[in-house]
Formats: structure tokens, C-alpha cells, sequence
């Protein structure tokens, strides 16, 4: 037997693999294997190692991140953002000081106690003076005296009262208690409270909780307010308590400038003298009526003037006001006039006579609409009493938010240089530096953030452009502590003086700074795209979200436009965007139709709508037409309006929507909707005429109507259209084509009812689809057959109830309207028919039902036919949307489809890709001014405006920050995606080295195990042989 391992048999290699040059027994299976598989494992720890070590690498990535988010957070108010009232623009800032001072000398209260005052950043930097006269009060009433607040007050059920609108009813037995409650649970802007004065006297007071206006309160059901003592038997207040005030105030020196009413300066008292000797003259204004005048003396106090007004003056009455402890003198008059002085004195300037100081008035005491931005709480009235406010550009707070990015931006500096710690001796990673030693991603935003604040803004000053030159200096480069490179500190002194004294250049150094050589156009945004130019940029563009295919549309006197029996007569007043450009149709001196056309044809397609619109003024005709003709529309068709009232006068057939808006100095815009029937071309008229009539005889030489701005587009409608196949009868059968229609041909259909004493109408057969608040017409065509008056419906439950209206075909005339129809209209046709709309607003998107009735002139909906005669005729029905026409566009001689800009390109504004418009916003897409977005107002026509902008080194900051933070290309994120990927891959790899680890390890045993049982297996049969042969020599 063995005794002992010979370990000179047994090898293990640098790779973990086995060899036996021999056998032996007693060998340490589990430590052999063990050491193998220790062996085997070494790239599993490698693998782990780097796992850890990208572990640490991304919690030093999102610390970093969450370093450059606050760095970017502090630049939030630095940078320029574009916000209402520039809220986030630090250096727009405001705060307010506010002194009292009196006329009178005396000591004015507090003015804390007078006047509360808040700005934000849209005030402007101004000074302000008020005297408050009054402040508001909300009304007040109280119920008659009551025993008891907890006894019935005999009130009936059923009745009911309203408080401002809102009912409340009654269950009868009420007490005090129960009635303040109701009311106050009905939420109906009055508060409720009981007022106990002793053990057996109650009230119940009400008072409204905004001021400066009356409650409205009124019984509907009964007289139980009536009852309470709260209101008389005329429905008016019986104890009020307090009347509703409004508040009022003097404000910046502004005048009463209706010239009825004057006051003097403050004076000590009723004993001043006046000074001079001389004659006030007052003259009524408008007519010069002599009113009167006044002969004074030099000794003449206030009460003689006053006297002397009151006793020589018509129609004007001169009182003394008091004021503290003096006085004024305030003349009034019945109507506007004049004061002057005829003699050689100066009571005008001694006494300081002007026009009285305009009274301000507001419902409540909190006035936010007085000044911008800024919001005044009135505390307490005191005549004489001047408020001045003092509001000044807040540089405190500029200064803190300054204060807070250098902080913010020295903790990312800190952090990124404790991940930069340089051996002196080796130049390799200090032992104390960070785990991004040596990263890419680290020396991006350390290079990103030196390039910027190194450089500093762009454009500006050179004064100022740079930190240093406001105080903000690197570190001195001696500081040993490495931790502390390129940090920033304060020169507090500095940066205090270039606030004070030059506080728009710091600004400039920070933000976006934007200017516009037209006011109209401001900026909304840009990004870090945006790039500075030294030359600026020129915005070219096309204003209007639509389109216009007519050309030259405000040169009617171009030969575009055909004047047919009328002449033109160019830029002859003032058109309606303030230019001299609007011209004069004067009609020749014949019987006939005068109008402007243009004289070639414009394509159109069939089945389109189109929207034909111009800006009308009456000259000494009050209507126009507009008509749509030529064989694209299978001739005229028309609209006719009325200037004098501001009306549509009536459409012709195949005229789909007509509409009419007042754009003020007797301009209107006017537009017919028409849908093409061909595809073939156009004509576009616009007719002088008299209403009520097409044609007259003009003389050659007067204007009958001013035009400009004629447009042409595309209309964006949506009109349902029932034929006799898409309508569903109820009670009623249709029988169709079977009359002459308005337009000639037998397409008219018949409504013939059953004998059910009923109602009998038709309505859509499919859903008909609206849009909650859109407006529709439903219109239609009737003729009346047995029965003379018909009835429209928009039912379902995505229009208001009563959504109808009733027509008398007999007379031609709207019988009636529902409550909820915004209106309805009947026109004339011809041949009996009638052309009938009633008009509605959606109250809900979904589908709508249309209903056509007939109707009994006598009966009303419901009445028996005879399944025989025909009752109504139709013809046309059809569901428009209705729509006003687009943004105007001007045109010279090439149509336009506006909302196209570009950026230093074609001065008409075509589009070559650099820029888009979206209503009244212009957004650059190309170029180096990529990401500008801008804003223009009060253009019509193509225009080219200069910009100009420069950086801030906030600016540059904010964006450089977002590009290093973005989470698609940003290297941080990017980096961390890729560690974590790595990672992934690791543990993936680890996982499987592991595993095929614990299969080895299992089958080293295996082996080792049946190796020593085949050693034991030979030990035994050694054993044996020396056994058997120590047995042969023995026996020898």
C-alpha cells in the first residue's frame, strides 16, 4: 500500500491542465481542483474588474451630468429666454420704492398703510405718482331684526329667489341659520352671515364679495326676500348697509380732457388773493357761445372768484373743494368750454387753473391694469396724499443670479479637475484622481466650457465682452491647490460698478441680445445653432397663412384689372393698413352694371371651393357684389352687399357663404364662397351698385366705391351636401325630381306627408359630422306645395335645444327662431321658391341630425295629409361650415401663397428653403441663422426687415451645456450608454464563463474521483500479488 503522494507525479500548469507522470494515493482532490479552477478564472475577475471599474465611470458620468444641469440651471434667467412679460429675464427685473408726500406739508400716513405695490419684470423702469380718493366698497344689505336665528321664519315652500343669477329655492320652515346657509352653498359670489347685536335681535347680512358693483338679488317664486325685509315691494334693497363704491384715483398728472370740468392748484386756504388784476373770459367749445367772463381784482380771494363765476357765468358753477388743510377751486359746466384771459391779469397761471385732474375708477382695489407689470393694492383714501413710485431695474437680483453661475460653474470646474490629477513625476493618473481620468467625454466639456468663458460673447463691445472686464477673473494661475484650476472668483467692487453704471453691456455679456430694424417683427426664440453674423441679417418674407391667386390686388389700376362702364382712379384714400394705396371706381355715364374683372382667366378645378374676397368702402353708392363667374362655375354667381348697415343683401344660387366684417373707417371685408363646376377658368368681379338694385347711371366723374386688397383661395370647407338618396323620410314619402328647380332644371324634390296626425319630415340618412364651436348653416331651397310654411332642425345633442327656425313661404319672411339658433335668414329665389338658412353654433363634436318639415299654417308640425299631395318642395340641402376668409396677402405681378420667408434671399420673400411661416411666426430652418424663430404683426404685404443679434457667453453656455447633455448625441449620455453596454456584454460573458467553469469543475472531480478508485483498485490487487507471493517463498 501506498503511504504517501509522491507530488513530483502530479503537475498543474499555468492553465489550470493536469498531468500524471505516475500513480500515488492520498492526493488532495477538492485544493488540486480548486487551484485549477483559480486558474481558470482569471479572465472572469479581469472581466469583473472592468465592470466595476465602468460602475464607477458612470457614477462619475451622472454626477457630472447633474453638475452641468445646475451649471445650466443658473444660466435659466442669464441667457436671454424669450417668455411672457420676460419673466425668466433676469435683466428685466423691477422693484418698487414708494414715498407719500402731501400738498399740504402735513405728515401723510404711512404710505404702507395707503398702498400696496408688485412688479414683475414686463414694468417698465419709470416713475409713477397716484392719490388715492377713494377706495371700493362692496355692497352690503341686511333682513329685518329677528328673535331668534334658529326659528322657522314662516318662508313657503316653493318659493324661490335669485342672488346674482343663481336660484335658490325654498323648502318652507327655514330658519336664520338654514338661509345663511343655502346661500352661502349656492356659490353665487355673495357671503352670508348672521349678525346678532343682543340674545333676541338677528340679522342676516349679505354682502357681495367683489367690490364697486350692486348685488342683483330679486324674487322669482313668492315675496320671501320681500318677507326678510331685504328687499322693498319695488324689488329694491330696504337696508343697505353699504352702497357699492368704486375706487378712484389721480395718476401721473393726467387731465380731465373733456374741458367740462377745471380745478386750481392747492391752495393754503379760502383767504388767498389771486395777485393781479384782470378778466377771465369763458367761451362754450364747438359753437364759441360767449358764456360770460369775470373782472377780478388783485385782492380778489377764492370765495370772490367762486362768487363771481357763480354770478356772471352761464351754464358753469365754480365750488371749493376742500383738501387736508387747503383747498381748491373746481368749476364745472354743462357742456365742454374754454377759459382765457382777455385782461392783463394772471389769475390762469397764479392760481394754476387746468383742466380738473382725471378722475380713474376700477370696481375693485386691486388695480393691475393702471401701469405694466405693475399691480396696486389701494389700503386707504387720503386726498392730498402723493404717492410717488420709483421703479428701477433690479440689479440685486441680477447680481445674485451672477453670484449663483459662478458657484454653479465652479463646483463642475472642481469636479472635473479631481478626475484630471496629473503624477508630477510620472505625468499618469495621481493616486488621487477620479476614474474619468484620461475620458474623452471629460476633456469635451472641460475644452467646451474653457473655449467659451475664454472667448467670451460675441458681437458686443470690446469694452465689454469678456468676464474679466466685470469683475469675473480666473484664479490666480499660482494657486497650488490643483482642485481650484481655471475656477472663477468675484471682484465684488468691480462687478457692483460696471451693474451701476453699465448694466446693459452686462447684459449683452450674458444673453441673447436681439434688435429689428422694424418694430413689428420681435424674437420668439433661437438655439445654439443660431450664429452671429457682423453683417446681420436681412428676413424676407410673405406674410399670411393662405394664399392669393389674383395679382396686382391693390392696383386696380393696373391693366390686370378690366373696369368695365367705369374708370379707376389710383390710391385715391386710405386703404385699410394705413397706406395711400386704395383706389376709386367711378362709373361711366350709362344705364348699366359697373364693376372691375381681371382680364385673364384664372384656372380652377372642379369640385373645389373657392373664396373670392376684397375690402369695400362706400362712396356715394352703399352696395357692391361680388360675382364669381365664367365657365369654371358654369356661369355667375354671385353675393350682394349692403355698406350702409353692414349686411350680406342677399347670395344667388350656387353662392355657398357669403360673409361681411367691419375693419373700421367704414372699410369692409367682404367674400363669397363658390365651388367650381369645370375645370376650366375664372372670372372675378367686384360691382359698384346701388342696393336693391345691380345696375345705375353714374356721371363719369364721382366715386361710387373704394376697393383694394382683392384675394383669391383655395377654401377650406366642409359642406355636406342631401340629395333625395341620402335622406330618410319620417311619416312622409319623397318623391323626386319632380318640380323645376331654382337653377332651371327638374331636380326639385317632394315632401308628400302620410295621414298620421303627426309630425312629417326628412332628415339625413347617414351621420353628418360637427365640430364643438364651429358655426353652421344648414341651408335649403323649399317651394311650398299643400302646406305654406316649413321648419329647420339641427337636433341631436351636439347642438343646443331649439336649434330651428320657422318659414312663412306665403310671406317670405322668419316666423320664428328657437333659443338655441344663432339666426335664420329667408331670401327670395323666384318662382315661389326660397332660399332659407338657419344658422347654429355646435355645442359638442360628433354628428348632427338635419331636419326638413313641413308645417300647417294652421296646426303647426302636426296635421294629417293624405299620402297624395305634395306638401313641401326641396331642392339642395346642405350643411357649410362657416368660415371667414384667410389672411390677406398682397400681390404685384405674381400670385402668392403666402407664409413663405427666406433669410438674405429674393426680397419678394419666395421660398428657397432656408426659412418657414406658421401664421404670424417665422422659423429659420437653414443656414448659420438655423433655429431663430421670430414674430411680425401688422404686415399684409411682402417685406424685408434687417436683424441683427449678438451671444452672450450665457447664452453659449445654455446651448453648449444642452448639446453636451443631449440624450441622443451628447457624449455623456453617450458614454454612459456605452459602458453600459460594455457592461452587459460583460456580465453576459461572465455568466457564461462561470457556468462552463462549474461544469469543468464537476468533471475535474469525476475524473480525479475514478482516477482513485482505479488506484485504490491497483493498490488492492498489489496487496494481493504481495500477499500471494510472500505466501510462494514462504512455503518454500
Amino acid at each position: 500500500m501506498i503511504d504517501g503522494l509522491n507530488f513530483n507525479n502530479l503537475n498543474v500548469d499555468d492553465k489550470g491542465r493536469v498531468s500524471f507522470s505516475g500513480i500515488g494515493s492520498g492526493i488532495d482532490l477538492q485544493g488540486t481542483v480548486d487551484a485549477i479552477i483559480a486558474a481558470r478564472q482569471i479572465p472572469v475577475d479581469t472581466l469583473e474588474t472592468r465592470v466595476t471599474t465602468n460602475l464607477d465611470k458612470i457614477a462619475a458620468l451622472q454626477e457630472l451630468r447633474t453638475s452641468l444641469n445646475t451649471l445650466q440651471s443658473s444660466l435659466t434667467k442669464l441667457y436671454g429666454a424669450v417668455t411672457f412679460g420676460n419673466a425668466n429675464n433676469i435683466f428685466e427685473g423691477k422693484s418698487a420704492f414708494a414715498t407719500a408726500s402731501r400738498s399740504d406739508g402735513s405728515t401723510p400716513s404711512a404710505v404702507g398703510n395707503l398702498v400696496g405695490v408688485s412688479v414683475t419684470n414686463s414694468a417698465a423702469a419709470d416713475s409713477h405718482q397716484i392719490e388715492v380718493i377713494r377706495t371700493a366698497k362692496a355692497h352690503k344689505i341686511s333682513s329685518n331684526a329677528y328673535a331668534s336665528a334658529n326659528a322657522s321664519l314662516g318662508l313657503t315652500a316653493g318659493d324661490s329667489f335669485t342672488i346674482e343669477g343663481v336660484t335658490i329655492e325654498l323648502g318652507g320652515g327655514e330658519k336664520l341659520n338654514d338661509l345663511r346657509d343655502l346661500i352661502n352653498s349656492a356659490n353665487a359670489g355673495v357671503t352670508a352671515s348672521i349678525v346678532s347685536v343682543g340674545t333676541a335681535e338677528h340679522y342676516l347680512v349679505l354682502t357681495k364679495k367683489s367690490t364697486g358693483e350692486a348685488m342683483t338679488l330679486a324674487d322669482t317664486s313668492g315675496t320671501a326676500l320681500q318677507d326678510l325685509g331685504v328687499l322693498t315691494g319695488g324689488g329694491v334693497p330696504a337696508n343697505v348697509l353699504q352702497n357699492a363704491q368704486t375706487a378712484r384715483l389721480y395718476a401721473d398728472g393726467l387731465l380731465d380732457q373733456t374741458n367740462t370740468v377745471y380745478e386750481t392748484a392747492f391752495q393754503t386756504g379760502a383767504g388767498v388773493q389771486v395777485g393781479t388784476a384782470g378778466t377771465l373770459q369763458f367761451t362754450r367749445d364747438g359753437d364759441a357761445f360767449d358764456l360770460g367772463s369775470i373782472a377780478y381784482a388783485a385782492t380778489d380771494t377764492l370765495q370772490n372768484i367762486v362768487d363771481n363765476i357763480n354770478a356772471n357765468v352761464t351754464d358753469v358753477t365754480a365750488t371749493i373743494v376742500t383738501e387736508g388743510s387747503g383747498m381748491r377751486i373746481e368749476i364745472t359746466g354743462a357742456a365742454a368750454f374754454s377759459i382765457s384771459e382777455t385782461g392783463a391779469g394772471s389769475a390762469l397761471d397764479d392760481l394754476g387753473i387746468d383742466n380738473k385732474r382725471r378722475v380713474i375708477e376700477r370696481s375693485s382695489n386691486t388695480i393691475s391694469d393702471l401701469f405694466a407689470g405693475v399691480t396696486l393694492t389701494l389700503f386707504q383714501a387720503e386726498k392730498g396724499t402723493t404717492v410717488q413710485l420709483d421703479i428701477e431695474q433690479d440689479l440685486s437680483q441680477v447680481k445674485d443670479e451672477i453670484v449663483n453661475f459662478v458657484n454653479a460653474y465652479n463646483e463642475l470646474k472642481i469636479l472635473i479637475n479631481s478626475h484630471k490629477l496629473v503624477d508630477q513625476n510620472t505625468g499618469g493618473a495621481d493616486s488621487d484622481a477620479g476614474v474619468l481620468f484620461g475620458s474623452q467625454t471629460l476633456n469635451e466639456i472641460n475644452q467646451t466650457l474653457s473655449r467659451i468663458v475664454g472667448s467670451g460673447a460675441t458681437g458686443v463691445s470690446p469694452e465689454f465682452s469678456v468676464f474679466r472686464q466685470i469683475g469675473i477673473n480666473f484664479i490666480d494661475l499660482q494657486e497650488t491647490d490643483p482642485l481650484l484650476r481655471e475656477t472663477l472668483e468675484i471682484d465684488d467692487a468691480t462687478l457692483d460698478e460696471v451693474l451701476l453704471n453699465s448694466s446693459d453691456d452686462v447684459r449683452r455679456m450674458f444673453t441673447f441680445d436681439f434688435s429689428s430694424s422694424d418694430p413689428r417683427v420681435s424674437l420668439l426664440g433661437f438655439t445654439g445653432n443660431t450664429t452671429y453674423n457682423a453683417d446681420g441679417y436681412t428676413v424676407n418674407f410673405q406674410p399670411g397663412d393662405g394664399e392669393n391667386m389674383l395679382l396686382y390686388s391693390e392696383q386696380a389700376d393696373n391693366a390686370y384689372w378690366n373696369p368695365v362702364s367705369a374708370s379707376v382712379t389710383a390710391d385715391a384714400t386710405t386703404a385699410p393698413d394705413g397706406s395711400m394705396t386704395a383706389d376709386a371706381l367711378v362709373a361711366d355715364a350709362v344705364a348699366g352694371q359697373h364693376y372691375l374683372s381681371n382680364t385673364t382667366g384664372i384656372s380652377v378645378t372642379a369640385g373645389e371651393t373657392y373664396e373670392f374676397s376684397t375690402y369695400a368702402k362706400a362712396g356715394d353708392r352703399d352696395g357692391v357684389r361680388l360675382s364669381v363667374g365664367g365657365a369654371g362655375f358654369g356661369g355667375a354667381k354671385y353675393a350682394n352687399f349692403d355698406l350702409a348697415t353692414g349686411t350680406v343683401e342677399g347670395t344667388s344660387i350656387g353662392a355657398e357663404e357669403a360673409t361681411i366684417e367691419d375693419v373700421g373707417d367704414g372699410w369692409y371685408r367682404l367674400s363669397v364662397k363658390v365651388t367650381a363646376t369645370a375645370d376650366s377658368t375664372a372670372f372675378f368681379e367686384r360691382h359698384a351698385k346701388d342696393v336693391g338694385a345691380a345696375s345705375f347711371t353714374g356721371d363719369g366723374a364721382t366715386v361710387n366705391t373704394y376697393f383694394w386688397g382683392a384675394q383669391l383661395e383655395s377654401a377650406e370647407t366642409d359642406t355636406t351636401v342631401l340629395t333625395d338618396a341620402n335622406v330618410t323620410p319620417t311619416r312622409a314619402t319623397v318623391n323626386a325630381d319632380v318640380d323645376t328647380a331654382p337653377n332651371g332644371a327638374m331636380t326639385a324634390d317632394a315632401i308628400i306627408s302620410n295621414t298620421d296626425d303627426s309630425s312629417h319630415f326628412i332628415s339625413n340618412t347617414a351621420a353628418v359630422s360637427v365640430t364643438a364651436g364651429e358655426q353652421y348653416d344648414y341651408v335649403t331651397y323649399v317651394k311650398a306645395g299643400a302646406r305654406s310654411q316649413v321648419r329647420l332642425i339641427l337636433n341631436g345633442a351636439n347642438f343646443a335645444a331649439n336649434t330651428n327656425a320657422d318659414f312663412n313661404l306665403a310671406t317670405g319672411t322668419v316666423s320664428g327662431t328657437g333659443a338655441g339658433a344663432d339666426s335664420a335668414s329667408i331670401e327670395d329665389a323666384g318662382g315661389g321658391w326660397y332660399k332659407i338658412t338657419l344658422t347654429g353654433t355646435a355645442s359638442a363634436s360628433g354628428s348632427a341630425q338635419m331636419e326638413l318639415f313641413s308645417r300647417d299654417a294652421a296646426t303647426g308640425l302636426a296635421f294629417a295629409g293624405d299620402d297624395a299631395t305634395v306638401d313641401t318642395y326641396f331642392w339642395d340641402q346642405r350643411l357649410v361650415e362657416k368660415s371667414s376668409p384667410g389672411t390677406y396677402i398682397g400681390t404685384t405681378s405674381a400670385a402668392s401663397s403666402g407664409g413663405t420667408a427666406n433669410i438674405d434671399g429674393d426680397s419678394t420673400g419666395a421660398s428657397d428653403g432656408t426659412a418657414t411661416v406658421s401664421g404670424s411666426t417665422i422659423k429659420v430652418t437653414d443656414g448659420p441663422a438655423k433655429g431663430l424663430q421670430l414674430f411680425y404683426t401688422g404686415f399684409s404685404n411682402t417685406a424685408s426687415v434687417d436683424i441683427d443679434f449678438t451671444i452672450g457667453v450665457g447664452a453659449q453656455l445654455f446651448f453648449a451645456i444642452q448639446g453636451l447633455l443631449d440624450t441622443t448625441t451628447g457624449p455623456v449620455e453617450t458614454e454612459i450608454d456605452t459602458l453600459t453596454d460594455q457592461n452587459t456584454l460583460s456580465q453576459s460573458r461572465i455568466e457564461e464563463m462561470l457556468d462552463r467553469l462549474a461544469v469543468q469543475r464537476q468533471s475535474l472531480m469525476e475524473r480525479y474521483i475514478a482516477m482513485e478508485t482505479a488506484m485504490a483498485t491497483a493498490d488492492r490487487i498489489m496487496e494481493s500479488i504481495r500477499q500471494t507471493t510472500e505466501a510462494l517463498f514462504a512455503s518454500k
